[in-house]
């Protein structure tokens, strides 16, 4: 039997209840996500000291096409069992099975292919780096798909202790290997110690017996995981090529600077972004058959996604100098126009991150397809040739376009998905986009009354006056508005319970 989605309770009834379920398990990715990257800070800090820009492009390499060929080969696993809400062992089974085959198809490709790779970039170190990754992308299939009914359940605690977890072994051996040979190998052994520990965490903290080999209901499947993939290959053809396009064209080295610049520009986004969104995915599931509801539910998660992420990616922006200078060091000054272009850019597309989610829980997978293959054949030819014509410098602003072009289809996304108009979304944010004009402002105006003091100073100084400036920005225009119900609100509701207690 196909399994299907839950009855889904009036929304007068669980509204409330799922709004609230959502917010805590947004709250516990974001707090957990901020001390994973505190950690993965401290990490990049010591290494980007210890080894050279030319092995973060070797690993930048070997890593984008072992994720991209997982995402060519993405069969949903976490996105089926989050859909379907009475999946049995069968299910979890197949979806176990069919994980295994991928990761021995992408693990076999990346080695046969290792030798080849190696010729292509003229660099022996290729072969051994795409051999490694062939191994880690192999056993990094064999996570148990169950493990993922805690996040379809809004029950993230499990989670928070994989994710952090995996993130101090790799970083605790990435910086030992680091210390001791001073080679590349210190990211690929720190990356493989988190994968090996995830593994094994996603069996241990499942009681509920053993996986085993079944593909007996890949037939239910089919239909859900054969779009999911295709637009998962589309997705990671936009969002992994620019490694491989730039070692070819500018080298390592370039491509290390594009490589580490992209990541810290992509850090706020990411970091504070990326679990508002996950947590809404569930959200949407469990009103799937109410597209009203789940358009509000979008909707109020654009305000949290907007309210946090924009701040932060433009005042990284402004602060870049001296960011780089700190964390960094000289020895990466390239870094610098690589994040004052990027992490605004990256921030603004976050507005529309949850469209996906949207989408696939109100089952539009092809929707979802067709906006990823458009966007893809608008992108790819624009970041090559500005890199062929300008280099470095070329492919960051081909980058930062692409991103108000992303923004466009997504809006075009949740116009069809919601029948609302695509510029919604950009409203709801609104208070946040004109805090971060206030917050400019300052910057650009205010921020170099400090400039003749040392880089840690002004770095800290500008972080908290920014912070205060958009916070204080954010709740006038909310007074201004009327305080509405927004988040706003939410914040200061929390805020209440927390010195009630």
């Amino acid at each position: 039997m196909e399994p299907q989605a839950d009855a889904v309770p009036s929304p007068a009834i669980s509204s409330r209840s799922l709004g609230g379920r959502v917010a805590k398990g947004a709250a516990l990715l974001t707090g957990a996500n901020m001390i994973a990257r505190g950690i993965g800070l401290i990490n990049t800090l010591i290494l980007s000291r210890l080894l050279i820009p030319e092995d973060f492009g070797l690993i930048a390499i070997g890593m984008t096409v072992m994720q991209l060929l997982q995402n060519f080969s993405d069969i949903g696993v976490s996105q089926a069992v989050v859909k379907y809400r009475d999946a049995d062992r069968r299910f979890l089974d197949t979806l176990f099975t069919l994980s295994i085959l991928r990761g021995a198809l992408v693990g076999g490709l990346l080695m046969a292919g290792a030798p080849l790779a190696a010729t292509f970039y003229g660099d022996d170190r290729i072969l051994f780096v795409f051999c490694a990754f062939g191994g880690l992308a192999f056993i990094n299939a064999l996570i148990n798909p169950q493990f993922y009914e805690f996040e379809r359940n809004l029950d993230f605690r499990r989670e928070v202790l994989v994710s952090l977890s995996v993130k101090l072994a790799a970083v605790l051996i990435s910086v030992l290997i680091a210390l001791i040979y001073k080679s590349y190998w210190a990211l690929i052994c720190g990356y493989g110690a988190g994968v090996l520990l995830e593994v094994v965490l996603s069996h241990l903290l499942i009681r509920e017996g053993r996986r085993r080999l079944d593909l007996s209901a890949m037939k239910e499947l089919l239909g859900f995981t054969g779009w999911l993939t295709a637009t998962s290959a589309v997705v990671a053809a936009n969002n992994k090529l620019e490694p491989l396009i730039l070692g070819r064209i500018i080298g390592f080295g370039g491509t290390g600077h594009y490589y580490l610049g992209e990541q810290f520009a992509f850090l706020p986004a990411y970091e504070l972004a990326t679990p508002i969104a996950r947590a809404l995915y569930p959200g949407f599931s469990s009103v799937q058959s109410d597209k009203k509801e789940a358009r509000r539910v979008f909707l109020r998660g654009v305000e949290a996604l907007a309210a946090i992420s924009l701040p932060a990616s433009v005042g990284l922006a402004f602060l870049a100098h001296d960011f780089v200078m700190t964390v960094l060091g000289a020895k990466w000054a390239p870094v610098i126009p690589v994040l004052q272009i990027l992490a605004p850019a990256f921030g603004f597309t976050t507005i529309y991150w949850a469209t996906e989610g949207l989408a696939l829980a109100l089952g539009r997978v092809k929707l979802v397809f067709w906006r990823a293959l458009i966007y893809f054949i608008i992108r790819t030819p624009l970041f090559i040739a500005a890199a062929i014509s300008f280099g470095l410098t070329g492919a960051v602003v081909a980058a930062a376009l692409a991103s108000v072009i992303y923004v466009g289809l997504q809006g075009q996304l949740y116009s069809h998905v919601t029948g609302d108009h695509p510029l919604r979304p950009l409203m709801s944010a609104r208070r946040s986009l004109g805090a971060v004009g206030g917050m400019s402002l300052w910057f650009l105006w205010g921020q170099p009354v400090f400039s003749g003091a040392p880089v840690l100073i002004d770095l800290v100084l500008g972080t908290l006056i920014g912070g205060l400036i958009y916070t204080g920005c954010h709740f006038g225009l909310w007074v201004l508005s009327g305080r509405s119900n927004g988040i706003e609100r939410v914040i200061l509701n929390f805020g209440r319970r927390v010195v009630q207690r």
